[in-house]
């Protein structure tokens, strides 16, 4: 059984790199095993970094060994972190925006709302 909880905000960088990892090393091919010998560290470790709703902060010289191992920049895992970022805090925008209101009786709300098409900027709905 999965318990959900708020993220603090310190916390949703390291998930948000964490997944830029995990898709790194699947679009190229890579198991955690491989990843994890290539960049000298254990695979419990990487498991653990791209878990996806677990934060887990981990040093700048494990992100260069990890960088190094899937042959890219150290800032470009940074930027598509970031990036990841920006996309989610959206989607979150969006999806308050999306879900329901309740009327005071408990039941849902006869207003309608609208998704916005894609392309468009959900906090301008």
């Amino acid at each position: 059984m999965y318990r959900y909880r708020s993220l603090n905000t310190s916390e949703e960088p390291f998930i948000h790199l964490g997944l830029t990892v995990a898709l790194m090393r699947k679009l190229r091919g890579l198991s955690q095993t491989e990843l994890a010998q290539k960049a000298g560290i254990s695979r419990s470790h990487l498991s653990a970094i791209e878990a996806p709703g677990i934060a887990r902060g981990f040093s700048v010289e494990v992100l260069f060994r990890i960088a190094k191992a899937l042959d890219v920049r150290p800032a470009e895992l940074l930027e598509q972190a970031a990036r990841l970022e920006e996309v989610a805090g959206k989607g979150r925008k969006a999806q308050n925006k999306i879900i329901m209101p309740m009327d005071r009786s408990g039941g849902q709300s006869k207003k309608s709302m609208s998704v916005p098409p894609d392309g468009a900027d959900p906090s301008e709905i």
